[in-house]
């Protein structure tokens, strides 16, 4: 605790930061999904995640229950603080408070060698505005998490659940495996069919990095049969909705049969492929991580290009194995995310 103190003290304070967005009474139930479980979560457990059936080829579709365990916490929590507002305001914290200190840590852990004090508090600095720049950047920003559907929690379980799954890695203790599966289960609509796309885009490369950095940088032997024992509890905490998903997606005429096997163009496809397509010219990730998006055709768009030549000048000046693994995954999901290239748009489309 007495290591991290600066960072628990800014994550405490950025806790209570949304606590001031909202008059008293005054709620935010902006998405796709209306949060409405901010509001009823005891209506919206009876009417939405147990009753509120889904039609397929197969009969139902019982992903619904995929809110079971989000819906009764928020249930569980109104009973204490009773406001909506008060709820919706602890969990805009738990987002910026989370995090930020999930990304402070694992900076630290990446950046911790036996240096001098100087050093030390370089990479506690580092450390400190590196988890700043991610929950105060374009890109979060933006991407409207303050309103956004149930799978948006993304923005804070992603840094957190690649936190807990490298302290697994390094000291190959199940407790890790256990907080794991317990984040994942109360936030299952993340870890459903419904997260899928965010879901693939982030744990597969996360987990290969993660692997090959304990493995050749810190080189510790990766224990594999407890890895494939968190993967299989993993599995059968989640089974109460991947069992049905799985029904579903094989259904012929069921929605997720049509988003995953229909054809682009193909009528009544709901493949979401070809919303992508449609949009893929505005999501460009290339401009929004430069600052570009809001500032083009302006004179002083040259000033930006900072950022690639710190990039750069980082890679000239450090030699260390982790700064190199850092890179390389970086410009790989750089290269994914940009679609600067036909090329690159072409196997963006394929995953």
């Amino acid at each position: 605790m007495k290591k991290h103190k600066l960072g628990i003290i800014i994550s405490l304070i950025l806790l209570f930061v949304p606590f001031f967005w909202l008059k008293p009474g005054e709620m935010n139930l902006g998405g796709d999904s209306g949060r409405l479980y901010f509001y009823d979560p005891a209506n919206y457990l009876n009417i939405h995640a147990f009753y509120n059936y889904l039609e397929s080829g197969f009969g139902v579709e019982l992903t619904n229950y995929i809110y079971l365990p989000y819906t009764s916490l928020l249930l569980l929590l109104k009973c204490v603080f009773k406001s909506s507002t008060i709820l919706i305001s602890l969990f805009n914290g738990l987002i910026l408070s989370v995090g930020f200190l999930s990304v402070y840590l694992i900076l630290k852990e990446l950046l911790d060698e036996k240096v001098n004090l100087i050093k030390s508090k370089c990479i506690e600095l580092s450390s400190i505005l590196g988890g700043l720049f991610y929950i105060l950047s374009q890109i979060s920003i933006f991407s409207g998490w303050e309103r956004p559907i149930t799978t948006f929690n993304q923005v804070f379980l992603n840094p957190l659940m690649a936190l807990l799954i490298l302290k697994f890695l390094l000291t190959q203790r199940m407790k890790y495996v256990i907080l794991v599966i317990f984040v994942s289960f109360i936030f299952t609509p993340n870890f459903s069919i419904e997260g899928a796309p965010t879901f693939f885009a982030f744990y597969p490369i996360t987990i290969v990095f993660l692997i090959l950095y304990v493995k050749f940088v810190k080189r510790i032997r990766i224990k594999w049969k407890l890895l494939s024992m968190g993967l299989i509890l993993f599995l059968f905490a989640h089974a109460f909705h991947l069992f049905s998903t799985v029904q579903s997606i094989f259904s012929p005429g069921s929605s997720y049969n049509q988003t995953i096997f229909a054809k682009v163009g193909e009528i009544g496809s709901r493949n979401a492929l070809d919303y992508f397509i449609s949009i893929h010219a505005t999501i460009k990730s290339s401009l929004i991580w430069m600052g570009l998006a809001q500032f083009q055709n302006k004179p002083y768009l040259v000033v930006f290009i900072i950022f690639p030549v710190i990039l750069v000048i980082s890679f000239l000046l450090n030699r260390g194995r982790t700064l190199l693994l850092t890179g390389l995954i970086f410009l790989i999901s750089f290269y994914l995310t940009s679609s600067i290239t036909d090329a690159g748009f072409f196997i963006y489309k394929i995953l």
